[in-house]
């Protein structure tokens, strides 16, 4: 298994300013004004390290689910 790939098993929490979507093996943070936020839990720098830049398409895959 894929684990870059976006799970079926979703988490999905709104608040004010941003919207988030946890899967097992990341976080997704889409705040209001569109920046986004990706972490890997399963990397030992968990929510230390936004991994967004370099996974613009699971990043993108997981922001799309926030919108549906």
């Amino acid at each position: 298994k894929d684990p870059k790939a976006a799970s079926d098993s979703t988490a999905i929490s709104y608040n004010g300013k941003a919207k988030t979507i946890r899967t097992t093996t990341h976080r997704l943070i889409k705040h209001r004004k569109g920046h986004l936020e990706l972490y890997d839990h399963t990397s030992p720098e968990k929510e230390t390290k936004n991994i967004a830049k370099e996974n613009p398409e699971l990043a993108n895959k997981l922001a799309a689910k926030l919108t549906d």
